[in-house]
């Protein structure tokens, strides 16, 4: 697999640009809950990188202490992919959130995707996104959620649900 192929290069079909870049709320949320800065983006084109793009299908391991983003293409193929690579590539003193679509109940997310996360948060309301070429109204047409990989999978480990407004996260995070 190519160093290209880690990336989103996903575009919007009445655009034909890359407009899925995640709110700056969305994002203070990530960093207050978590209590670090984003430090790494692991699925961004160059003008939508939130931090240092990191290539999840590199050989490289992540760097000890980061926090890693991650708001892959949605599509469930690509979404396992991108949850494996994360799961493999963080290390125990780093942490990583995904910004995915509420699939929760499809099978392929059932087997491969929700038992990689620690904590699951499920934002309530359409997520527009922010990108610099956003279409007016270009919500997902999905609810989305925040999944929070620490426990890596252990299937020890319950993975605890919570949610929040997007209202109350564009209130709270300006």
């Amino acid at each position: 697999m190519s160093r290209a192929d880690g990336f989103n290069k996903w575009v919007h079909p009445k655009t034909t640009e890359d407009d899925y870049r995640t709110p700056d709320f969305v994002l203070r949320y990530v960093e207050e809950m978590v209590g670090r800065w984003i430090t790494h983006d692991g699925a961004c084109s160059p003008e939508n990188a939130v931090a240092s793009p990191f290539d999840l299908f590199s050989n490289e391991q992540l760097p000890e202490d980061s926090l890693l983003f991650v708001n892959p293409p949605w599509d469930t193929p690509n979404v396992k992919r991108f949850v494996e690579a994360a799961h493999r590539k963080t290390p125990d003193s780093s942490d990583c959130v995904f910004l995915l679509p509420n699939k929760l109940s499809e099978v392929g997310w059932v087997l491969d995707v929700n038992l990689r996360f620690r904590e699951i948060i499920m934002l309530g309301g359409r997520l527009d996104f922010s990108g610099p070429h956003s279409v007016k109204k270009g919500a997902s047409r999905w609810g989305t959620f925040l999944g929070v990989m620490k426990s890596f999978g252990n299937p020890d480990h319950e993975t605890v649900f919570r949610s929040i407004r997007i209202k109350t996260l564009k209130e709270e995070y300006p």
